[in-house]
Parts: C-alpha cells; structure tokens; sequence
C-alpha cells in the first residue's frame, strides 16, 4: 500500500495556545474540580444531546456518530463537547486516516473481488466512506456487530451512496464467523472495538478472524492513548472506563495470533495510532 500523504491529510488541530489552556484549565476543571453531579445536571438541561447517548449507550454508535458531525450542533454544550473536546476531535482525525488507508487498500485490489470484514461495525460508516472512495466495483463488506440497534442507520447510509446491494449487516460473535458469513475476508477493520475490550477478549477475536483470512491479507486496527487528557471526565460524567494500550501493545496482541504490523500512523493530536497489518 502507497502511504504518501497519509500524514499530511486534512486534520484537526489544536494549537499551542489551546494546548496550554487545556492542559492547565479545562482539563484540571472537568476531571477534579467540578462535581460530576453539577456536570450531568449542566449537561442535562442545556439538552445535550452527547450525553444523552453516551449515558445511554457508554461509547456507543450513536456518539460515535454525533463526534463525526461536521456542522455546528444547536445545543451549546454539544458545541464544546464535539468541536472543542480532545476526543471527537481525535476521532475524527482517525476516521479521516482509516477512510484513506482503507480506499487504498481497497483500491490495490482493483480488478479483484475484495471482501472487507469490520468487527463491532456500528452502522459501518468508515467502511462505507472508504468504498465509496475506492469506486471498486467488485468490493463487498460484511459488517458484524453484537448489537445490532445501528443496522438501519447503516442500511440507510448504505443505500445514500448506492452500497446497499454489496453491504450486509451481520448480527453475531466472530467467534461464530464461519457459521454467520461465507465470505472470506481480504481485509478486516478493528478500529474502534480494541479501546473497550481486555487482552484475552481481544486476542480470542483476533485469531478467530486470523484463522479465516488469506495468508497476506490486510487488518487495520487501533491503539489509544491518555494524551486526550480527559479520562476521568469520562469516567465520572458517562461511565465510560476506556482501555488505554500503547501501539507496541497492540502490536504484540496481533502478533501473537499471526498478524504482523507493517505501518504505524498517528494522528495529530496523538490521541489514536492506527496499526496496518497483514497476515503472515
């Protein structure tokens, strides 16, 4: 895969000035000063709509999508909490980057049928995103999930860009992957799923999918750090406890399963690396 240009893409940024603020007011302010009950009731009544999902569904797909909005929210607390907040903005970082690296992928296999997996797809938007792109024709995803409640969503965004007849949405454990999907993948996309699981999780899924993928066949997958500096915020206001692993940690998780990790690509705010892999 070509990887000019990858670090150069159209992120977010935040500057030095913002970087100082943070670090010595909003951070402090948000993870110890403020009492997380004052926290929830700002959040509730100015109608938030961020916090609405994330209490529902802590790192759910409703607030993944909300992070990945490009226009300004009407509420005002959603405005600081997705364009001004560390995270949705990394978030949106990592989508940019995977969009690219994944169309590229996709487009190395030109003239080949090419079957993507994504594990805990949600509605599959970066998958979507990147088939669009690529303009393969002959390029089919198969998007799995154990909660199936963001389908329609995805089934619909399918459709707007003209994807419905090559996407299918898959309700199960890729443990059962051979039973629920006769695909075989050429690429599998774990971005998003690696930050909520424990190790022995983790790499029972990766060999699971190792075990059905071609020898030489590409995975891209996630890594995140504490550099957004609001992990507490998370945890007292939403009850979202994250699992923090370095990329070398990673790494060695998909390595020991099969999965060797070529490139290694972090976006600007050093929030999230994104692990290019292979099957050996």
């Amino acid at each position: 895969m070509n990887t000019d240009g990858l670090t150069q893409l159209d992120y977010e940024r935040i500057g030095p000035v913002g970087k100082v603020f943070k670090k010595a007011v909003t951070d402090p302010l948000v993870n110890f000063v403020l009492p997380s009950g004052f926290i929830r009731w700002v959040l509730r009544i100015t109608k938030s709509e961020m916090a609405e999902a994330s209490w529902s569904d802590p790192g759910g797909w409703k607030s993944m999508v909300l992070s990945y909005r490009d226009d300004m929210p009407p509420q005002i607390a959603d405005r600081f909490l997705i364009k001004l907040g560390s995270m949705p903005i990394a978030l949106r970082n990592r989508r940019k980057l995977c969009v690219e690296i994944m169309s590229r992928m996709i487009r190395d296999r030109a003239g080949q049928r090419t079957n993507i997996v994504c594990l805990g797809a949600g509605p599959g938007m970066i998958v979507l995103d990147a088939m669009d792109r690529s303009e393969h024709k002959d390029c089919h995803a198969y998007l799995m999930d154990l909660n199936p409640d963001s389908f329609e969503f995805g089934r619909d965004l399918a459709k707007s860009k003209e994807l419905d007849a090559r996407v299918q949405f898959i309700h199960g454990n890729v443990k059962d992957y051979r039973t629920l999907c006769p695909a075989q993948p050429h690429i599998v996309k774990m971005i998003g799923i690696l930050e909520y699981l424990p190790d022995a999780i983790v790499s029972d899924i990766v060999k699971a999918i190792s075990e059905v993928m071609p020898p030489g066949g590409q995975l891209i997958a996630n890594s995140l750090t504490r550099r957004h500096g609001t992990d507490r915020f998370f945890r007292r206001v939403f009850d979202l406890h994250m699992i923090h692993r370095s990329a070398d940690c990673v790494r060695k998780l998909l390595a020991d399963s099969g999965i060797a990790t070529d490139h290694v690509f972090t976006e600007p705010l050093g929030v999230y690396d994104v692990l290019v892999c292979r099957k050996n």
